[in-house]
């Protein structure tokens, strides 16, 4: 029973103690403001008449000092010259067995360890985990004895842990100012949620701006970043981060914001957070200009319908789909009419208006998965997802009598019409968009030359007088002039007229001089291996990419032998960059090269 009461005593005298050296053990604040806590608790074991204490960086230079004498603490200015201090020589004796004599002490410290009264002055190095965190300074009225300097020791190694800790903190606290400055100066939203409570656990200063929030900490998520919310967001990306087996989910996504009415890009992930729970991390991109300037650039302004280039996306898309699920695809491709006599006769107001009433009435011909896009000028292309060719036909037949009645409502005194072609994808061609375009292509042209041939036999009928050919002549000249002399053949890129030489006609038993589509009549004859190659060509000359033609490739002649030539063209274009005419030569070895 008295061995407990001995350490019971012991217990509570510790604990006294404890309490007086509390302010240090959890005090954050600069030295000054807890080295009276910590000469009280000094005192309890030694007469002490003044006490110090310096803190070391993790390169041994001195971050704070302090000194406690007599009952008051030292104002700053008398503890500037500690800074000066030399202790570099400490990270080698931190790793040492050997005895921390005066003399070593004194060398390290290179102080005069007298005070201005002479009081003796004794140096204790404050080490923890192989590395000395600071040093204690206590002074006597009288020499220190050897147990006075044994329990000063001791009392060292008591306060070592309380010391780390508030080097740990310290560092902790400038890591998490600068990562708060860091979080505070960047562009991006950030904040970071509990995964289970939605709670707010940071924010950044950007995002508090944004959306208005003062202070978000504690706060629910959804209540606070989203308009009339009741609970969590459907589109919130949290089951998925925990769902997913990855060591470090994440989740890439977009979102429109119904607070701000912003477009995002957010990028969702899981992190450990300070208290060493899994939380949500979340990192905003406001992208509501890109996306704009985007959505801008890719839709064709006349008719809002989809450009060429995000209209071939979206096809890429739609056929790789299509081959992963064994879907079926059909595309269309529309030539408007008459533009350009409409142009002509009644003005480009008009034309335009021929042109955004065609595309208003295919678009709204077609149903979910159905979509169409703007080739050039008067080309356009419908896509059809999960149909074949016989459900495009009838959708653009639908089309063609809905265009009708609106001519004959509005009383237009030109044709609102235009000729097309369809083609079902096969699964080979899934990712030849080029063979695509080529071939429906020429199903359309098919159809377009048998417009014009009639509607031109028709005219001339009328007018009691064969079929002619105009043309720019200066321009013709410029192409010609860069040509050689052969098979020469030009076409008006505005109608696609095309006239052929009298021989060429009757060598590849061409339909006439003066055709329309000649290109498409002509690229029936070129040999498959040759013909992609030959649409490429055609295509950048249409596109603006090039000026220029220069091909090698087989065509079959009238006897149905195929026959190696060299075809070059130049297109001559309008003050707006139009395509205006194309001059082209064929050339064909001196003697005649044929080929089975």
């Amino acid at each position: 029973m008295s061995g407990n009461c001995g350490k019971t005593e012991y217990l509570n005298i510790l604990n006294e103690a404890l309490e007086e050296l509390e302010p240090f053990v959890i005090g954050q604040g600069p030295l000054a403001e807890i080295i009276e806590s910590f000469a009280v608790f000094i005192r309890r074991f030694l007469p002490v008449c003044g006490v110090g204490l310096i803190g070391l960086s993790e390169d041994y230079q001195v971050r704070e000092a302090a000194v406690w004498r007599n009952g008051r603490i030292l104002p700053e200015e008398a503890v500037r010259h500690f800074f000066d201090l030399d202790f570099s020589e400490w990270k080698d004796f931190a790793r040492t067995d050997e005895a921390a004599d005066d003399e070593k002490l004194d060398r390290i410290m290179k102080l005069d360890c007298r005070t201005e009264e002479d009081a003796p002055l004794l140096v204790v190095p404050v080490s923890y985990s192989s590395r000395i965190q600071g040093v204690i300074m206590a002074e006597k009225e009288q020499e220190w004895t050897e147990e006075e300097k044994r329990l000063l020791e001791m009392l060292a190694q008591t306060s070592r842990i309380a010391l780390a800790n508030r080097i740990y903190c310290q560092n902790q606290m400038e890591q998490t100012w600068v990562f708060n400055e860091l979080m505070d100066n960047m562009r991006a939203n950030i904040y970071v949620t509990d995964l289970d409570t939605d709670e707010i656990l940071f924010m950044n200063k950007t995002m508090r701006k944004e959306f208005g929030v003062e202070e978000p900490i504690g706060k629910i998520c959804w209540k606070i970043l989203q308009a009339d919310k009741t609970q969590r967001c459907d589109f919130c990306p949290i089951d998925q981060l925990r769902n997913n087996p990855a060591e470090k989910p994440s989740y890439l996504w977009e979102e429109y914001n119904t607070l701000t009415h912003r477009h995002y890009e957010n990028y969702d992930s899981t992190m450990r957070w300070l208290d060493g729970r899994i939380v949500h991390f979340q990192q905003s991109v406001d992208i509501t200009s890109a996306k704009k300037m985007s959505r801008e650039a890719s839709l064709d302004e006349l008719t809002g319908m989809m450009g060429r280039r995000a209209g071939k996306e979206r096809l890429s898309e739609v056929l790789a789909r299509a081959k992963k699920e064994s879907a079926a695809v059909t595309v269309c491709l529309y030539d408007v009419n008459l533009l350009k006599t409409v142009n002509d006769t009644y003005g480009h107001v008009e034309g335009d208006n021929l042109l955004t009433t065609i595309a208003k009435v295919v678009t709204g011909s077609l149903e979910k998965g159905q979509f169409a896009f703007r080739m050039s000028g008067d080309e356009f292309m419908v896509v059809f997802y999960g149909c074949g060719e016989r459900v495009a036909d009838r959708v653009m037949q639908h089309a063609l009598e809905e265009l009708a009645r609106i001519r004959e409502r509005e009383k237009k005194p030109y044709e609102i019409s235009f000729c097309y072609g369809v083609l079902e994808v096969g699964p080979q061609d899934m990712e030849d968009i080029t063979k695509i375009t080529t071939e429906v292509d020429e199903r359309m042209y098919r159809q377009k030359r048998i417009y014009h041939n009639g509607r031109m036999g028709r005219e001339r009928a009328e007018k009691g007088m064969p079929g002619n050919f105009s043309y720019d002549k200066e321009h013709l000249y410029e192409a010609l002039s860069a040509s050689t002399d052969d098979y020469i053949y030009i076409c008006n890129m505005k109608t696609n007229m095309f006239r052929f030489p009298p021989k060429m006609v009757e060598e590849f038993a061409l339909p006439g001089e003066v055709v329309y589509g000649g290109d498409s009549i002509w690229s029936m004859l070129i040999h498959e291996d040759e013909r992609p190659a030959f649409a490429q060509s055609m295509e950048e000359i249409r596109d603006g990419a090039t000026d220029t033609h220069d091909l090698e490739y087989r065509v079959r002649d009238k006897d149905g032998k195929w026959v190696w030539i060299h075809c070059r063209g130049r297109v001559s274009r309008d003050e707006n960059g139009e395509a205006e005419l194309f001059a082209g030569i064929i050339t064909k070895p001196k003697e005649l090269k044929t080929t089975d």
